[in-house]
């Protein structure tokens, strides 16, 4: 068994997951901790992202603002609340905050080419077979 505590599936069973998901080779190397690999299998399983029912009537609006606060994702029973911006307007925030002396912070900030569902989307899919939803902040 897999490290107990940490996931109750054999070996075998995390193989097997890892193939049923396409998980990119670096995941398997041998120093990876078991634990670790069966988080990041788990959650390519289990995520889903939410945003606004009415996302749709003022998506045009976000797009064009360059960025979007409200999007929430839930992996594997936590939740987490994203940041998108694009370049654009990542860059016109930076430089704001650091004209007014301040410095700029965002947890869970993700920069998207375009501040659209499809990107946020294929952002988040990213995130999660990536692994890298082990770095965001929960809720």
């Amino acid at each position: 068994m897999i490290a107990a505590g940490w996931c109750s599936r054999s070996a075998d069973q995390v193989h097997l997951l890892i193939a049923e998901v396409n998980l990119p080779p670096r995941f398997a190397v041998g120093c990876m901790q078991w634990h670790h690999l069966c988080e990041v299998v788990t959650a390519m399983l289990n995520y889903s992202l939410t945003l606004p029912s009415d996302f749709a009537d003022y998506e045009w609006e976000v797009t064009a603002k360059g960025y979007f606060s409200e999007a929430h994702i839930a992996v594997s029973g936590k939740q987490y609340r994203l940041s998108f911006y694009d370049a654009v307007r990542l860059s016109q925030e930076i430089e704001s905050e650091l004209e007014s002396g301040g410095v700029f912070f965002e947890p869970n900030l993700v920069i998207v080419r375009s501040v659209t569902r499809i990107e946020m989307e294929r952002a988040v899919e990213q995130l999660v077979q990536s692994g890298l939803m082990a770095l965001l902040v929960p809720k």
